[in-house]
């Protein structure tokens, strides 16, 4: 018997019994039959390790290069191995502006902005550039958008500085590829304004919190999980953390002004200890600065 000619509750059975992602995938490309035969991810439980994605070096490939929409990604926690992937979304007219619960969040030269799960190739649109509450007016076949900056006043981007500049980071609630609902979070404008939308949305929407960087305090970081939102701001008086609940019909801040935090120190998890019932926020861990003699940490 050929390898081509097993199929069905065979070959259902020796993929069930397969433990991590990357031994799946192998299976189906065995043979051709066997890809078409199996799902492109598996419906039993696997072990999916963190895979770090190397963006700048894909960028700095030669022109010409074969591989030039070939993503690579290491897998830090098992064998440090390189894996190649085919994945042209990451490159450009596009750009990555995120990386959330498995999906890589893309925004597009012509304003589309996508969740984009990079081994089933699944695609999630989420409301485009355009569907900011700042953009006043744009135009793809011009190629400007006009957007209402941090002071005020109104200010004419290219495409390109759309795509570059304004996102700066957008994170996920939880995963939109599943059907679940989710929530969507933008750092954009440098960091000075947070917008969100929920599943279905048509629009981004601001959050309007007293802790709400300005054009004299900008995001650095965020976070999100269990509906609470951990946001890193950088202000003319120092670093501030500020914790804030977005599960309900409006967002509200539940905790802020967490003293000054030196920038580039803090990293944030999401693994929370079970022994804490009531924690609703992930632990946020403070790394000690090079000249702060004190270490310190947030729970």
């Amino acid at each position: 018997m050929a390898w081509s000619e097993i199929c069905g509750d065979c070959l259902g059975n020796i993929a069930d019994k397969l433990t991590t992602i990357s031994d799946y995938l192998s299976l189906r490309m065995v043979c051709k039959d066997w890809a078409l035969n199996l799902p492109k991810l598996p419906h039993h439980h696997v072990a999916i390790p963190p895979l770090l994605m190397l963006l700048e070096h894909q960028l700095q490939k030669p022109a010409g290069s074969q591989d030039k929409n070939c993503c690579h990604f290491i897998n830090i926690v098992l064998d440090e191995r390189k894996h190649s992937m085919n994945l042209p979304e990451a490159f450009p007219p596009h750009r990555v502006v995120g990386s959330s619960h498995g999906c890589l969040i893309v925004v597009s030269l012509t304003g589309e902005i996508f969740c984009l799960n990079p081994i089933s190739k699944e695609r999630i649109d989420l409301p485009r550039l355009s569907d900011f509450p700042d953009v006043e007016q744009f135009s793809n076949h011009e190629g400007y958008y006009r957007i209402s900056n941090q002071y005020g006043y109104p200010q004419n981007l290219s495409l390109t500085q759309m795509r570059d500049w304004y996102v700066k980071k957008i994170i996920l609630s939880s995963s939109p590829i599943n059907g679940a609902d989710y929530i969507a979070l933008a750092v954009i404008q440098s960091g000075t304004q947070l917008a969100y939308c929920n599943k279905g949305d048509t629009q981004w929407n601001f959050i309007h919190l007293n802790f709400i960087p300005s054009a004299h305090r900008s995001t650095e970081d965020a976070v999100y999980y269990n509906g609470i939102l951990s946001a890193l701001s950088n202000g003319l008086y120092g670093e501030e953390l500020t914790i804030c609940d977005l599960s309900g019909p409006e967002p509200t801040t539940k905790a802020s002004d967490f003293g000054r935090c030196e920038t580039n120190t803090v990293y944030f998890s999401d693994n929370v200890s079970k022994e804490a019932e009531n924690i609703d926020s992930p632990p946020i861990w403070f790394t000690p600065h090079p000249w702060n003699k004190h270490v310190k940490y947030q729970n």
